[in-house]
């Protein structure tokens, strides 16, 4: 039998501060949007491609409570949409443009590719997730396909956090929000930019 020389563990680490209400771009909603439909609905969607084929992804990925509250706010669900059209009408008019000018061939398929991805993501979300990406990596979760953890509550850098009722606070909301969203405690942390207090005696700079 082969030695074992260690374990190896993919950890996924997702953050966004909070962008609604602070305009479009380049750090309101396009920012949010973005992450949505190019990051966090294709991890979903390769996940469940795999499920369906009989394979176990095991991963971790962190949400932070930041990004959860988000994702599952009613300005940011209504505003994705809105963002999807958009992008589905803008591929639609480069299309019709680089058609017309004689572009060529790459940049018109490129066009279309465009257009079926985002027509995808729209229906996934739509009614393979039903308008909550956060509900369907919690489905994964439960179905002990995936683990899910947390982060400090607002992101914050701890080694500056001066006192320890600070940091106690980051975590103790943080797994009040897990809580809330995924229906238990919380079995890891990511630690904010992987920043964490020495052990040996310092000042606070």
């Amino acid at each position: 039998m082969p030695e074992i020389l260690g374990s190896f563990c993919l950890v996924l680490h997702s953050h966004l501060p909070w962008v609604l209400g602070h305009g479009i771009w380049p750090h309101g909603t396009s920012w949010v949007n973005e992450a949505a439909a190019e990051t966090y609905i294709p991890l979903l969607q390769e996940l469940y491609k795999l499920i369906d084929d009989d394979y176990h992804p095991k991963l971790t990925i962190g949400l932070t409570p930041v990004l959860c509250e988000m994702l599952r706010h009613p300005s940011f669900i209504n505003g994705f949409l809105d963002y999807l059209d958009e992008k589905v009408g803008a591929a639609l008019h480069d299309f019709d443009d680089f058609t017309k000018n004689k572009y060529e061939e790459g940049r018109i398929r490129l066009t279309k590719w465009w257009e079926e991805f985002f027509e995808r993501t729209r229906d996934d979300f739509l009614h393979r997730f039903n308008r909550d990406i956060i509900g369907a990596f919690k489905k994964l979760q439960d179905m002990d396909l995936i683990d899910i953890i947390t982060c400090g509550a607002t992101h914050g850098y701890c080694p500056l956090l001066s006192k320890d009722t600070s940091i106690d606070a980051q975590f103790k909301t943080a797994v009040d929000n897990y809580k809330h969203h995924f229906g238990r405690v919380p079995t890891g942390v990511w630690l904010p930019e992987c920043g964490y207090r020495p052990g040996y005696r310092w000042k606070n700079p």
